[in-house]
């Protein structure tokens, strides 16, 4: 439910990999014990939006530098709508 779980996340879009191929790079960047990174919206073949923990999505920011892909924070969204 979206209104449980608001002010609880961060969203990002993420560019340079498709779903499929973004779904090791996520549980990757989740850690036991927090809520795992989602992809919240497939917008094109490799253009996501991600939704998950702040700390997470710090993980992701990081490995996407490093793969050269492009990440970009959605300040003030916190859930898909």
């Amino acid at each position: 439910d979206q209104h449980a779980t608001r002010g609880a996340g961060r969203m990002a879009a993420l560019s340079g990999v498709s779903a499929e191929g973004a779904a090791d790079l996520l549980a990757r960047c989740s850690r036991p014990g927090e809520r795992p990174l989602e992809v919240a919206a497939v917008n094109g073949p490799e253009q996501l939006t991600v939704a998950g923990p702040a700390a997470a999505l710090d993980r992701l920011a990081a490995e996407a530098e490093a793969l050269r892909l492009v990440f970009a924070p959605l300040p003030g969204l916190d859930y898909a709508f």
